[in-house]
């Protein structure tokens, strides 16, 4: 089996939003998704329901969002709210996550 990862050379974004961690952790604690860590920036992606032509244009290396939820903050295993814990992955050395990071540092 040979494995292929598409490199990512486009993200839009419907919405991008910079909270507190409060706001961010708030806004996530009830969902099933880890927040994610890069180059200080905690952050995470809401993306759009798939659908043929969301595939098609991530296969050629255009990546659609609907919203980025992101904070400036040092790396930290876990956010906590009302009694909800939220993991906060680091993905650091990830090309696109690098990227992605630097990019919202300067919105």
């Amino acid at each position: 089996m040979k494995l292929i990862e598409t490199e990512i050379q486009e993200c839009s974004a419907n919405h991008i939003f910079k909270l507190d961690i409060n706001r961010l952790a708030r806004i996530n604690a009830m969902g099933s998704n880890p927040l994610l860590w890069c180059n200080d920036v905690i952050f995470f992606i809401g993306d759009f329901e798939h659908s043929e032509a969301v595939t098609k244009s991530q296969l050629q290396g255009r990546y659609f969002v609907d919203t980025i939820l992101y904070t400036e903050s040092p790396l930290i295993d876990q956010v906590k709210w009302n009694g909800y814990t939220v993991e906060v992955l680091d993905m650091s050395g990830h090309k696109f996550y690098e990227e992605l990071t630097e990019g919202l540092k300067n919105v």
